[in-house]
């Protein structure tokens, strides 16, 4: 077969693509058995590819030649109720976390969220619990209570610090039974974050974090944090003598530095000036010294009814400068990669569109829409910017390279780069040679 010069680059991709993503499921699925090393990275592409978690749209886009469409989604449907999965689920789920963990320094942030997976309409899912509508109750500027499941997430950072890359992320119900509280599902994904990290990263987290149970947690492991606090916590200086509650502490304290932030006003892009101020402070209930950091106006988006328009932080790492207190500001203002990283698989995966019956089937697509996120950003990590602008010209999705949020890009990029049937071809010949040591479709 002869190739043009395009045509030589598209196999170059392909052949690129497939080597990554081979190296990312032969990773992740060291403790798998070999039916989840054959079924998982054929879902996981075809996720990709089919941009949901819907059944029929998966097997169409993994389907072979010869097969039919409902043979295929048939044995989508037995892989995913196996039982044998249940004993093997914790140690792949070790393993990926692992992998994720690998670039994680000292100093990187860790983004930890609980968000929401509203059923409204569900009637008859197994295990189904009350959740906040995070979506809805923005819209209606109100508390809207649903049907659904809670799902834990973390993000790392990896070559761009940008974007963000899943580290632990599960989903749970609390009628279940594994978690008898929000409190423990916390404690629960700190330890696996500390487990595969080594006890490395800052736990960057919002408000959730302000609870007794989850500081202790984060001091017992012990990890290093930059959270939110609310505006009624009483502290203490560094011998131990109160000084009152934050709110009380920050109106007090010398703001003594500025530093500025781009923010939407009025639908344009403008530099606001921020003043903040640092103090050392003793929280009651924990041995270690930690420091507050106070940011009035709008630094943040915060509920005035709690905090009258201020930004509370607390942070493990010792701060000595401004420079250092403007470091803790910027971790928390990376929190928001959080919400755009859930409405990714939410949206671009399809998180929302779960729709079975058995809860332990539920748990599975939600875990392999976040090895997917996971897999887009190993395929765009570290991409020449010439073959990044091939993808989108041959997807024609996006001419002009630069943007904040890659992975939707990309994915639309994989989704119809491999559409074209000669670059399938390649792919199933490929994959189904024993020598690429690739086996994905």
């Amino acid at each position: 077969m002869r190739f043009t010069k395009e045509g030589e680059m598209d196999v170059r991709i392909t052949r690129m693509i497939l080597s990554r993503v081979g190296r990312f499921c032969g990773e992740v699925l060291q403790e798998a058995d070999q039916y989840r090393k054959e079924f998982i990275p054929r879902a996981l592409v075809g996720i990709a590819r089919a941009g949901t978690l819907v059944g029929a749209p998966i097997a169409r886009a993994i389907q072979r030649p010869g097969q039919k469409v409902a043979e295929v989604w048939r044995s989508l449907r037995r892989q995913l109720n196996r039982r044998l999965w249940d004993k093997r689920e914790e140690a792949m789920n070790r393993s990926f976390a692992r992998q994720q963990a690998r670039g994680v320094e000292a100093r990187t942030p860790i983004l930890v969220d609980l968000s929401d997976l509203s059923k409204r309409y569900a009637r008859k899912m197994d295990r189904l619990g009350w959740v906040r509508d995070a979506d809805e109750s923005a819209r209606c500027k109100t508390e809207v209570i649903r049907p659904g499941y809670w799902v834990f997430e973390a993000y790392s950072f990896g070559w761009d610090e940008v974007t963000p890359i899943p580290l632990v992320n599960f989903g749970y119900s609390l009628e279940e039974g594994s978690y008898l509280s929000e409190n423990e599902a916390l404690g629960a994904g700190f330890r696996a974050i500390h487990e595969a990290t080594g006890g490395l990263g800052i736990v960057v987290m919002d408000r959730r974090a302000d609870a007794d149970y989850v500081l202790q947690t984060l001091e017992g492991l012990p990890m290093a944090f930059a959270v939110r606090l609310r505006g009624d916590r009483i502290l203490e200086d560094p011998e131990g003598r109160r000084l009152g509650s934050v709110r009380e502490v920050a109106r007090a304290l010398r703001l003594e530095g500025t530093t500025t932030l781009a923010r939407q006003i009025r639908g344009r892009k403008r530099k606001v000036r921020i003043d903040f101020g640092w103090q050392e402070v003793r929280v009651p209930g924990l041995a270690r010294r930690h420091w507050l950091v106070v940011a009035p106006g709008r630094f943040e988006r915060v509920d005035k009814r709690e905090t009258e328009g201020w930004w509370y932080g607390l942070t493990s790492e010792p701060i000595r400068s401004a420079h250092e207190a403007e470091r803790v500001l910027k971790w928390y203002r990376l929190r928001w990669k959080a919400e755009e990283a859930i409405e990714f698989v939410k949206s671009a995966l399809g998180l929302e569109k779960v729709r079975m019956l058995r809860y332990r089937r539920i748990r599975r697509p939600i875990l392999l829409a976040f090895w997917v996120m996971a897999l887009l950003a190993e395929v765009l990590a570290d991409l020449a910017l010439s073959t990044r602008r091939k993808l989108y010209e041959l997807s024609q999705v996006l001419r002009e390279v630069p943007a904040d949020f890659l992975l939707y890009r990309i994915r639309r990029a994989l989704a119809n780069f491999f559409a074209d049937p000669q670059q399938r071809a390649l792919a199933d010949s490929l994959c189904a040679n024993p020598a690429s040591g690739v086996k994905i479709v």
